[in-house]
């Protein structure tokens, strides 16, 4: 607020308008030879486009596929390698006699601490 006697401040006539923007598209000059030049290239690059993007996309899949098959490959294996070890200890726990199963048990497994 401006001090009692003190002139107010001068306003420009303009101010407060929208400034013209000269990067906006509606107020430059169309160009319009390029534009209708390009578009029968563009119709002309959008099948090939297409079948491009097709061939990237079944090529992800064929190594998606691939990735699939190794890992599944992979997990058999595991599945297999612990099934025998089990396997195998439980044989050998079925023929200790009865007194080492519970002494064999007692070393395999842990006490339990109270506090």
């Amino acid at each position: 607020m401006p001090a009692a006697g003190a002139a107010a401040p001068a306003v420009d006539e303009g101010a407060g308008q929208p400034q013209e923007d000269p990067e906006l598209p509606e107020q430059r000059p169309r160009e319009g030879g390029r534009s209708s030049f390009m578009r029968p290239l563009v119709v002309l690059a959008l099948p090939g486009m297409y079948l491009f993007y097709k061939y990237n996309q079944y090529r992800q899949e064929q190594r998606e596929l691939s990735r699939r098959r190794v890992t599944e490959r992979e997990l058999q294996h595991l599945h297999h390698k612990i099934v025998s070890k089990f396997l195998i200890v439980l044989v050998k726990f079925v023929h200790l006699p009865v007194g080492k199963r519970i002494a064999s048990l007692d070393q395999t497994i842990p006490p339990v601490v109270t506090s």
